[in-house]
Parts: structure tokens; sequence; C-alpha cells
């Protein structure tokens, strides 16, 4: 997460408990970003439910990283459900993360986090909103599955 628009170190990992996995010893491989994949962050605040549902219902799109409340809840509004239920229907890998920088997302840990355990939507733990969406920009490919994506995030989850 970028902390300080000044700072030379402007970016940090707050909320990081473990240990840095050892850099790689091989030479990096660079993979370009498909400008055509339709990635969206979103960060729900009060106030959001009823443009925010009405936008994703017209909307066709490869993944969502949401910022939620919390431990990872929504706001109880059925149109935005409805919205969000109809993405996971369709394909879109949806991103649970908490707009918190300390803490994690306990999908279903509350009943307002239950539509998105649901749904399967991939709980982001401590993953910053900024990561998250970058892990979908470059997962995502169009020869995977869903399942083997939630692989690919469950894999993820334990070096991020």
């Amino acid at each position: 997460k970028k902390l300080d628009s000044d700072a030379d170190c402007a970016f940090t990992a707050p909320n990081w408990q473990g240990e840095w996995a050892a850099p790689p010893t091989s030479a990096y491989q660079f993979h370009p970003v498909d400008p055509l994949r339709q990635i969206l962050a979103v960060k729900l605040f009060p106030g959001t439910q009823a443009w925010l549902a009405q936008s994703l219902n017209t909307l066709v799109i490869d993944g969502i990283a949401l910022e939620t409340y919390g431990s990872g809840n929504l706001p109880n509004d059925p149109a935005l459900k409805t919205a969000l239920q109809r993405l996971a229907l369709h394909g879109t890998i949806i991103i649970n993360c908490s707009q918190c920088i300390a803490g994690e997302v306990r999908q279903g840990h509350y009943a307002a986090s239950d539509l998105l355990q649901q749904i399967n939507a991939f709980a982001g733990g401590r993953m910053s909103i900024e990561a998250a969406t970058t892990w979908l920009y470059t997962a995502i490919k169009p020869d995977l599955t869903c399942e083997a994506l939630r692989k690919a995030w469950q894999s993820a989850q334990l070096v991020v």
C-alpha cells in the first residue's frame, strides 16, 4: 500500500505479519497486463449501494476487488446483493478485502458477510486492495476455470 506521496520509500504492507519470502534466484519473468481485462476495485461506503448496484447490473467484468466493512461485511442492501450474485453466476471473480489496514477478512463470521461466502467470493485475508487488484490483473486468463483460479488464489495466500 502506498502510504506517502513524497517519500522514496513510500510503499509498505502494514497488515503483513509473516516473513517475506526470499527473493527468487532466477530471472524475473514479466507478463504484460491485458488492457482489455475488465477489472474493478470498489470501496464501499454508506450511500454507495444504489448507484453501485445499478452500475454492476450493466457491466460484464472479469474481476472485482471489493473493499468491504471491517472483517469483510456488506451493507444490507438487496439490490447490491443481487448484483453481486449475478456477477458471480456469470463467472466474475470477486475478492473481499477489508478497508482496515489491520486485521483480516473473516468471511462468514458475521451475517453481513454471508452472501460473499455463499457466492464463493475469495476472502482477502490481510491482503490490501492494491494487491488483490494486481492479482486479478495477473491471474485471470481466458483459459483458466474459476476452480483453477481458486487454487491459484489459495496458493498466493500462502506467499503474499
